[in-house]
């Protein structure tokens, strides 16, 4: 089955953690990964190479779908836009699409984050924080299915989310 998930959700709040220990057979699209594999990356200068990660991410992107290959595209998802035409392209070429949203507080968000390697700037994750919300009350419109994951707690428990929007909670 051709399937898209979009892991949604702020930084540090575990999409990654979770995408590697219940996705690990599917590719992955994320961009902090594609930054990586560009010449001249420096970890502790994430940003400098921003532009060319978002060309590596798009080509990630649409060779997936060009190969017909089921995959994860890691996002904050806050990019409205450019995830409804993301959705409505894998659609439109038999794909199911997936968001599968990793909730986490903002304080938990900001803890999180302050221990990673590549910080993220405290006010990306309040711009990404007052969006996310909006985003995915609009998204849930186009998904064929919305999964949120509360990731609250530090031991990774993936426990069943208050549900807001028509989505549906897992629990492992």
């Amino acid at each position: 089955m051709k399937e898209l998930i979009i892991m949604a959700g702020l930084p540090g709040s575990g999409k990654t953690y979770i995408r590697n220990k219940y996705f690990a057979d599917y590719k992955a699209v994320d961009c902090d990964e594609l930054k990586k594999t560009i010449k001249g990356y420096n970890p502790d200068q994430p940003r400098a190479l921003h532009f060319e990660s978002k060309i590596a991410e798009k080509y990630e992107i649409y060779n997936n779908l060009k190969n017909k290959v089921p995959f994860i595209y890691d996002t904050t998802a806050t990019n409205t836009d450019k995830i409804i035409k993301l959705t409505k392209l894998a659609q439109a070429l038999g794909y199911i699409v997936k968001i599968i949203y990793v909730q986490v507080s903002l304080a938990t968000a900001f803890r999180r984050n302050s221990k990673r390697h590549r910080v993220v700037p405290d006010e990306i994750i309040m711009d990404k924080y007052s969006k996310l919300e909006i985003s995915l009350k609009i998204l849930n419109k186009f998904a064929d299915k919305v999964i949120t994951i509360n990731n609250e707690k530090d031991e990774f428990n993936i426990i069943i989310a208050p549900i807001k929007f028509k989505q549906e909670a897992i629990s492992a």
